[in-house]
């Protein structure tokens, strides 16, 4: 893990840069987060959203950037997007996609003419140098072999890349039907502009069962041809454009912010180097994505030397690039918007060189980074190439026998037009003798999940019979002694879920019930590339880690109150909610007990950790130990840990101080608490309620200001990235309801008045 001394300070600028609008230096503690290869999760999740914040369009970065529309007819129900471009003689050859789909907010796929399946076709226009339509456009016709097609839901060629050798033209594109299920493969054709024809098809990358492949970026020198397989690593492939052979030519570390980008264009000869365009895919918490492009500089023997910041071409969420092509001193760039827009721009290339930036400053740490990818062993294993084929000058290529049967989706699959997926998914849960309430918990999942694997860990009642009667032929019962220890039991579950062949699980506690609310949960967990989804309590109060991909990437921690420590990447899965049912107040005392029973000791074993801690004294403040949870809470803060937990710490502080009629004590622990994060709401609210408890409403009406400028209603709230830790009223009216009664205390009515207003105001926000 990152030394935080060494994050901390760049995270902080990375937020409040934006809002000091110092944003050529929020861009910059982006980048340098995002190559930091240890980054705490969570942080990185954050950074690598905010980076849309710092995100400018194109043209506002170049002021040569001509753009036009491509719009030319098409078959009603049809969009066109994606075009590929490259030079010709004078002017401009342009390969324009048309579809029979639609994308609806936030990612849907309708296909919008009769039949299931999505269909594809090109048509080919020109341009003249100054971008101007060249002659009529031409549907270009399909030549190659149909006997090996499959009836597959998406069907012909996607996102085709032109290439040209010399005199020769070939185009890379991405094709699904050519295996029976639907696997994403890289093709190679030839392709005549003279006839608009495609023929001669050549599978490059194997068929193996979810590993997908596409958006390799060609590289043409002369009569050669490379492919840019990967950009963290580095990984180049020389091709036979006769026969389409493969063979390992480079293999190279790369900044560690790379890892998160994705093809791109073809490649352009820039001074015995090669430039291109490529992608990142930010995704939204409504289900949605963000793309974001840079321009990356690469040296002829295709180490990254340069990228730009991220940057947007029109500010749409959906903008693809699929061709950058050069005449003289001039670049052309083919993109596609909302997979219904079709764009052709032209920039000077001294207008783009001048936005890239050397990797100096963000070098990896060390030589190999990046571990070898394992799709491109998979890719290698097919063509049959010799040890001495596939070594470099860094890396020898290990090739086992058995790398496609054992082979995971290693791949990005952004970009893959979507179909109905067929993942394995489970829900695990931990049981002890639980039968009044573990029907209604499997209820909640039982008819989206492939089964439900119960753990028992030492039941003695009825529960396994209730279990068996609604999940009838889906229950899968594995034995777990209790050990005291509630981390080891959901590593167990996890591991049992693994066992069981599952992609991914879906934890659920017998006195929770998961509410999908009509989203499609498997379709969302087939197009993420994350490993850790949470989704939020049905209040919105708080989120838990809830979906995780299979094995496993990372392990709970803690005999109670465990945390999740992922290696992997964590996001929101917006849409699906969990309840859970309120334990009796006889219950409540009696988890209490036990936990700090278990925390007593373990904070007595970890005394540096701050977390056992404040679930030490949330325990001991059920029990209505004020002194004792004061005390735990305030250890925790003090040990320094996640400025979030602190921080919260020392608000359920102020409440025990409160419940104590302490009021001062209570104000001084929440501006205890902002020092650690000042943008937690909650903290001000809590100061100036103990402030108006205390008779002092002027100080009251300060600190209720403090807390409306960074809650949810009308502050800055949503910018503040959260784990955790919310109390609702606080983040919305709870500011304004202080505000209304103090100012008019101090006779200020008019103030009052607008309070109250606001108050109503966010009070309706907040109930929906």
């Amino acid at each position: 893990m990152a030394d935080r001394a060494e994050w901390d300070g760049l995270f902080r600028v990375s937020i409040d840069a934006f809002y000091e609008s110092r944003l050529a230096e929020g861009r910059l503690a982006c980048d340098r987060l995002l190559n930091l290869p240890d980054l705490p999760a969570n942080v990185r999740a954050a950074t690598h959203a905010n980076q849309v914040h710092y995100a400018p369009t194109l043209p506002a970065l170049a002021s040569g950037l001509r753009e036009t529309a491509i719009d030319v007819p098409v078959p009603a129900g049809w969009t066109r997007f994606n075009p590929a471009v490259e030079a010709d003689g004078d002017g401009w050859i342009v390969l324009l996609r048309t579809s029979n789909y639609r994308v609806e907010p936030p990612a849907s796929y309708v296909v919008a003419t009769d039949g299931p399946q999505v269909r594809t076709a090109y048509c080919l226009l020109r341009y003249d140098a100054d971008l101007r339509p060249s002659g009529s456009a031409r549907p270009v016709s399909d030549l190659t072999e149909t006997a090996g097609r499959f009836p597959f839901i998406v069907q012909d060629y996607e996102d085709c890349r032109l290439i040209r050798l010399g005199s020769r033209w070939l185009a890379a594109a991405a094709t699904r039907d050519r295996n029976p299920d639907g696997t994403c493969q890289v093709a190679l054709l030839d392709f005549d502009p003279a006839a608009a024809a495609f023929a001669n098809l050549r599978l490059l990358s194997p068929a193996a069962p979810g590993l997908h492949e596409k958006n390799w970026m060609p590289a043409a020198d002369g009569a050669a041809l490379a492919l840019v397989y990967s950009l963290g690593p580095t990984a180049v492939l020389d091709c036979d454009p006769d026969t389409g052979a493969l063979a390992l030519a480079r293999f190279h570390d790369a900044p560690y912010l790379a890892r998160d980008l994705r093809g791109g264009s073809q490649l352009v000869a820039i001074d015995g180097g090669w430039l291109c365009l490529v992608h990142d895919v930010i995704h939204r918490d409504d289900g949605g994505k963000t793309y974001l492009h840079r321009f990356v500089r690469l040296d002829p023997d295709f180490r990254i030397a340069a990228l730009s910041h991220p940057f947007r071409f029109r500010g749409a969420a959906i903008e693809y690039a699929t061709g950058l092509a050069r005449r003289g001193e001039t670049l052309a760039i083919a993109y596609g918007v909302e997979d219904r827009e079709a764009w052709l721009a032209s920039i000077p290339l001294c207008d783009a060189i001048a936005l890239l930036r050397p990797v100096a400053g963000l070098a990896p740490r060390g030589l190999h980074a990046f571990p070898f990818p394992l799709g491109l062993l998979a890719v290698l294993e097919r063509q049959e190439t010799t040890a001495d084929q596939t070594e470099s000058e860094e890396i020898a290529v290990l090739r086992p026998d058995d790398v496609i049967a054992t082979m995971q989706d290693e791949s990005d699959a952004q970009g893959i037009t979507p179909f109905p997926p067929t993942l394995r998914l489970v829900s695990v849960t931990l049981a002890g003798d639980s039968a009044a309430i573990v029907g209604d918990a499997l209820r909640s999942v039982v008819d989206w999940v492939d089964a439900c694997i119960l753990l028992d860990t030492g039941i003695a009642d009825e529960t396994l019979a209730v279990a068996r009667s609604v999940a009838g032929d889906k229950l899968v019962v594995r034995s777990f002694p209790w050990i005291d220890d509630f981390a080891a039991a959901r590593n167990a579950a996890l591991d049992a879920a693994a066992d069981y062949g599952a992609d991914w699980a879906v934890i659920l506690d017998t006195d929770e019930r998961i509410d999908p609310r009509d989203f499609d949960i498997r379709a969302s967990l087939a197009a993420v590339d994350l490993d850790v989804m949470l989704i939020a309590y049905a209040d919105g109060s708080y989120g838990k880690e809830r979906f995780f991909r299979l094995p496993a990437r990372g392990r709970f921690e803690g005999p109670t109150h465990e945390a999740f420590l992922a290696e992997g990447r964590r996001g929101d899965l917006t849409g699906p909610v969990f309840h859970e049912i309120p334990k009796s107040a006889d219950g409540y005392w009696r988890k209490a007990e036990r936990d700090v029973a278990i925390l007593t000791r373990h904070t007595a074993a970890h005394p540096d950790d701050a977390r056992w801690f404040y679930y030490l004294g949330d325990s001991l403040d059920t029990l209505g130990r004020r002194e004792e949870a004061i005390a735990a809470f305030e250890r925790c803060w003090a040990l320094r840990g996640w400025d979030e937990e602190g921080a919260w710490a020392m608000y359920r502080a102020a409440r025990c101080w409160l419940d104590l009629g302490d009021h001062d004590r209570a104000i001084e622990a929440c501006a205890a608490g902002m020092a650690r994060h000042a943008g937690l709401a909650e903290l001000p609210w809590l100061a100036g309620y103990a402030a108006w408890q205390a008779g002092r409403p002027a100080q009251a009406a300060y600190w209720a200001r403090l807390s409306a400028a960074t809650g949810l209603a009308f502050g800055a709230g949503a910018t503040t990235p959260r784990i955790g830790f919310r109390h609702p009223p606080a983040l919305y009216e709870g500011p304004y309801d202080i505000l209304r009664f103090a100012l008019r205390r101090l006779g200020d009515d008019a103030g009052a008045d607008d309070a109250e207003r606001r108050y109503r105001e966010a009070l309706a926000l907040r109930a929906g």
